[in-house]
């Protein structure tokens, strides 16, 4: 679990969410974007570091190694100046998305569990930005949404050699946004986010899309129409899925809710599994 706490920003559970505890970092975290683990005791961050209302924030890699008890803050390679999704495919090899100065954006690669990352590969206007890796060498990334430039289509590219260079990019029907990634399998794949451009997401913006041949072709599928947003998708196995979604009776603002969205057959058909008119939805993660 990754947040802001009085005392930590990451929390673990060891009975499947019952209940958490804050985790000692040893350093003063702002925000966390994003976390991968590849066990229960290996994990790599992509944090802010600092405090809130102090100066500097700078991004950092916040790791911890199965042999270590401690975290660690480790610098991105110079340049960077933000930090967003991050992947690890084995305890040792990670792939990480970054931002410069310059609005562009960087694949970040390290191979000894995070305690050194050089830039791997470059890619224009970033956009929002999710990474997947599916092995040590394959990886889908997605990007697109708005940037400082205005609005960029949303598209997926592979790469097969660890993120030193993408191909095979598709453009995502219709997308604005995908805000998660998920591989139930080596070949099947699911990308959620939404199509609005503008404004406040309105019903009928929610999108999904599935891919059979591990990123290289997808094809958007149907989601209920009140959804306006999917946010996050984790599976349980290779057919069973949850999605959670933010969803609206009207294009109102004040009749939004949360949604939770079930497929049973790789993310090709979903439906509602639970809603609540005060329910807000952020995410779901599920143990396979």
């Amino acid at each position: 679990s990754v947040g802001i706490d009085s005392a930590a920003a990451i929390d673990k559970s060891t009975n499947v969410g019952m209940s958490w505890t804050a985790l000692p970092l040893g350093s003063s975290i702002l925000s966390v974007m994003d976390i991968s683990c590849r066990t229960t005791s290996a994990c790599v961050a992509t944090v802010n570091a600092g405090k809130l209302g102090s100066s500097p924030q700078p991004p950092r890699l916040l790791i911890k190694r199965d042999n270590s008890t401690k975290w660690q803050l480790v610098a991105p390679p110079v340049g960077v100046t933000g930090l967003g999704s991050i992947s690890c495919a084995t305890t040792a090899n990670c792939v990480a998305i970054a931002t410069t100065s310059a609005d562009t954006g960087k694949m970040l690669s390290t191979h000894d569990g995070g305690q050194s990352w050089a830039v791997v590969s470059s890619f224009g206007t970033p956009g929002s930005a999710q990474v997947l890796c599916l092995d040590a060498t394959r990886c889908i990334r997605a990007i697109g949404g708005y940037a400082s430039s205005g609005p960029i289509p949303e598209i997926a590219a592979l790469t097969r050699n660890g993120g030193a260079s993408f191909s095979h990019a598709y453009t995502l029907q219709k997308a604005e946004e995908i805000a998660a990634l998920a591989c139930p399998s080596r070949t099947d794949c699911i990308a959620v986010g939404s199509t609005f451009t503008q404004g406040m997401p309105s019903p009928g913006e929610g999108a999904a899309y599935v891919s059979t041949n591990a990123g290289t072709s997808w094809r958007r599928v149907s989601v209920p129409g009140s959804v306006a947003t999917m946010n996050s998708v984790s599976c349980v196995d290779a057919h069973l899925c949850y999605a959670a979604a933010s969803a609206f009776h009207s294009n109102t603002p004040n009749s939004g809710f949360g949604m939770l969205l079930v497929s049973t057959d790789g993310g090709s058909h979903w439906s509602i599994s639970a809603q609540g008119s005060n329910v807000a939805s952020a995410t779901v993660a599920c143990i396979p």
